[in-house]
Parts: structure tokens; C-alpha cells; sequence
């Protein structure tokens, strides 16, 4: 007996979809993304049902629509196959989101970090699953003229269900075409671990309460009491970018967790700037027996100047950062790049196929405390 094909369906209970349109929708992609051949024997529509837990009634739904279009057909009295409509539905080009980066895609490979990379990863692996096709584009030039503009803007809502949007080309200042992207309404639009001040583009992000938590419990456990959390100060302008509120939301969670904190501000990750503002803490009386920093690359700066101070880590501090990116060295908090750039796919088709114009949705993705070598217990 020849292998029965069997579909990679998921269905959400809180679309407002029908589930049998959602199965219907979820097997024409499978049928475009792994082309069978005509002829080739699929999962029954009991089976089906067993799989995904829903009564036979909803897949029989589905498969009864799929057979009106010829998709499927009776093989025999006990199976059904993939009919000769397939070859039609394999004529119909995948539905598109574009990926917008504010330079070209070779240069913007150079300028990735790893976990950029696995974002972008993870928004691939995720769309190729759901037979969605990818397109990238850039911003215009800043000196761009209208027509130039307007184009663009033209060719993106032709072309696509919907955008994420990486980032406008500066942080600092107003990116005039990336504001103006983010104003169109009508197309669904999703930024990367940033949102818009006046809160009218949906966004996936990393949540940092659940690993800061995980982070203080275990450091109070310990013995902690006392922490400095070193912040790195941002212009703010339009676009946000989540890594903005990182320090913020460690100090008030410290807080709540009945640490007595210190927020220490620096502007950028430099070892002089680092130093003045630990000298600046320790003559201020305040002795932390840990600190937190903004990233691991600051967490490290940090970790020499104390040790330049003959402060051991972590027999006198403990010393904890975020993005454990130190090859398991520094304690550190994390999320998943790849589960951020799945998310943002699921947001965007749940945007076009589910919501109206103009719906903002949020959704995180939890973060975790990573336990390596920095971290220790407060000496009696």
C-alpha cells in the first residue's frame, strides 16, 4: 500500500475564522508548498479529525469544499486523493509579506548580528511553513524625491498582505519615509521589538519580566539584597526600540521584588564612560552585591573594571547581563530570536486574514535567565 500523505495543520480556536476554512486554507498550502501528485492518497477525514482533536463533522466541512473544487476526490469507497484541481491551485502564486530593512539586503547582512540573523531565520522558517512567499526591500534613499517614494509605497501595498518593518534608518532623528510607512493605513504592518509612541502599528517583542524574575529570585535566594542596574540612556523619538525600557523594567521588578536598587546611567557602552559611573556609585556609599547591565557586552567592560579594582567576580559581586552571548561566562537573560521572527509571521497572517484595518496587536515572546559562571552567594 503506497505511503498515505498526511498535512501539517495547526488551527486557532480563537480565530475568528471557521475551522473548517482554517483546514481547508492550511491543506491548499500544503498541497502548494509539497505538490503531490494527482493521484496520491491523503490522511482520512476521521483520522484528520483524531489528529487535531475536532469533531469529524468540521474536516468533512473542509474536504467537501476541497472536492467541490476538484482539489480532492474519492479514490474509492475508503480513500480520498488529491484530484486534478491541485494543478490549477499550483498556478496561484503565494500570498507575500515584505520584509523592510533601511539598506540594501547585502549590506544589511554585513550589519546583522547573530541573533539578527536568527530573527530573520525564524520569520523564513516560519513563512515557508505557512506558504507564505518573502520580499525584501529597503527604504528609499533619504533624498528620495516624492515620485520616487510614492512608487515604492505603491509597489509594497500592491504586493504584499502586509510589512515588517526591522527599523526606520536612524534612531535619533525622524526618518521621513519610514514615518510615512507607518502611517499608511489598510495594509497590516508589524515592527520588530519596537513600537511607535503613538501606539498605531501591532509589534512582537521580547518579554523581560519573565527572566528578570527568574534572575531576582534566584539572586535573592542567594542572599542579594542590594543591586545596581546599569541602564544605557536612548534618545526616544518615534520608534521605540524595546531594549528602551530594558533597565527601566529590571529596576521596577527589583523593586517588587524587595531589593533596595540603584539605576545607573551611561550613554554608550565605553570602558572610561563605564568607569566614571562606577566610580561615581562606590563614592556614593552605595554597594550593590550585584549588578545588572544592559547587555553582556557592557556586563564584560564591567567585569574587567571591577577586576581592575581587585573586586572578584563573583566571590564579592555577582555580575549578570542580557543577550547571553558570552559562550556561557556571564549570567545572562534571553529570549528566542527564531521564536520572535515565528511570531511576527503568525501576528502578520493573523492581521490580514482575522482583524480590520487598523488593528494594533502586541505580543511578546518570554524571556529566561541563563545561570552561568558570574553569579555567586553574598558572603556573610
Amino acid at each position: 500500500m503506497s505511503q498515505v500523505f498526511n498535512w501539517q495543520l495547526t488551527v486557532d480556536p480563537a480565530s475568528a475564522a471557521p475551522m473548517w476554512s482554517q483546514i481547508a486554507d492550511g491543506i491548499c498550502r500544503d498541497l502548494v508548498r509539497f505538490r503531490p501528485e494527482v493521484g496520491t492518497v491523503v490522511v482520512s477525514e476521521r483520522q484528520l479529525a483524531a489528529d487535531l482533536k475536532l469533531h469529524r463533522n468540521t474536516v468533512r466541512q473542509a474536504y467537501a469544499e476541497l472536492r467541490a473544487k476538484n482539489i480532492l476526490m474519492n479514490r474509492n469507497c475508503r480513500s480520498i486523493a488529491v484530484g486534478p484541481g491541485v494543478k490549477e491551485l499550483f498556478k496561484t502564486p503565494f500570498p507575500t509579506i515584505t520584509l523592510i530593512f533601511n539598506q540594501p539586503f547585502s549590506e544589511q547582512l554585513k550589519s546583522f548580528s547573530r541573533q539578527g540573523l536568527e530573527v530573520f531565520g525564524g520569520i523564513m522558517e516560519r513563512a515557508s511553513k505557512l506558504g507564505i512567499s518573502v520580499n525584501i526591500a529597503a527604504l528609499p534613499a533619504p533624498d528620495a524625491n516624492a515620485e520616487i517614494i510614492e512608487n515604492w509605497l505603491d509597489e509594497i501595498q500592491q504586493h504584499s498582505i502586509g510589512v515588517i518593518n526591522f527599523c526606520p534608518r536612524y534612531v535619533d532623528k525622524t526618518d521621513m519615509i519610514f514615518d510615512r510607512l507607518a502611517d499608511l493605513r489598510g495594509l497590516p504592518q508589524v515592527l520588530v521589538s519596537a513600537k511607535l509612541n503613538d501606539d498605531t502599528i501591532s509589534s512582537a517583542s521580547e518579554d523581560y519580566v519573565s527572566g528578570f524574575d527568574e534572575a531576582l529570585e534566584y539572586l535573592k535566594n542567594l542572599g542579594h539584597r542590594k543591586i545596581a542596574v546599569f541602564e544605557q540612556h536612548w534618545d526616544s523619538g518615534r520608534f521605540l526600540s524595546t531594549a528602551t525600557f530594558r533597565g527601566k523594567i529590571m529596576y521596577e521588578r527589583a523593586l517588587l521584588h524587595g531589593f533596595e536598587a540603584k539605576r545607573i546611567f551611561y550613554c554608550k557602552p565605553e570602558t572610561a564612560e563605564l568607569e566614571l559611573q562606577l566610580d561615581q556609585m562606590f563614592s556614593s556609599g552605595f554597594a550593590p552585591t550585584a549588578i545588572w547591565c544592559q547587555n553582556d557586552h557592557c556586563g564584560m567592560i564591567i567585569y574587567g573594571l571591577l577586576k581592575k579594582r581587585n573586586i572578584n567576580v563573583p566571590e564579592d559581586i555577582s555580575l549578570l547581563g542580557f543577550d547571553n552571548d558570552t559562550g556561557g561566562f556571564l549570567s545572562s537573560v534571553d529570549y528566542s530570536r527564531p521564536a520572535l521572527g515565528a511570531e511576527l509571521v503568525e501576528l502578520l497572517w493573523y492581521l490580514h486574514n482575522c482583524s480590520s484595518a487598523g488593528t494594533v496587536i502586541h505580543r511578546n515572546v518570554p524571556s529566561k535567565f541563563y545561570l552561568n559562571k558570574t553569579i555567586a552567594e553574598v558572603k556573610k
